[in-house]
């Protein structure tokens, strides 16, 4: 999910916001990257920011 070692760990975000809607609880984290994350019951959701794979059209590594 992001470019730096250690950053995809969920320990190294920190909530921004969190709220409850229609689809569910949703959570909006930022990477010690600045990458924003946006979680729906838990689930990633979307990636936002410079330190994003996703973002850049990358792709997620796998392994």
């Amino acid at each position: 999910m992001c470019d730096r070692a250690g950053a995809a760990d969920e320990s190294s975000w920190t909530l921004l916001s969190c709220h409850t809607t229609s689809e569910g609880t949703v959570e909006y984290c930022v990477c010690r990257c600045g990458s924003v994350v946006v979680l729906t019951d838990g689930r990633i959701a979307k990636v936002h920011g410079a330190g994003s794979r996703r973002a850049a059209g990358k792709g997620v590594p796998t392994g």
